[in-house]
């Protein structure tokens, strides 16, 4: 499996710290769980709109993720 990118790493880092699943973050935030493994492990980025979305499901900034 190819490394995880580091925004991939800091979702899937948060997202296990708040104990909250890959369906459960993509309910919050009104994107598939598909769309969250691709962030987790294909080095996806989001929309500037989706991303301040994870942000706040999150509890971080945007900056977080940079």
């Amino acid at each position: 499996m190819a490394s995880l990118t580091k925004f991939g790493e800091k979702i899937k880092l948060r997202r296990e710290e708040l104990g909250i699943s890959q369906e459960q973050m993509g309910n919050l935030r009104g994107v598939s769980r598909r769309t969250i493994v691709s962030y987790e492990t294909m080095g996806k980025f989001p929309r500037a709109s989706t991303l301040s979305r994870l942000s706040r499901a999150l509890g971080v900034t945007a900056r977080y993720h940079s």
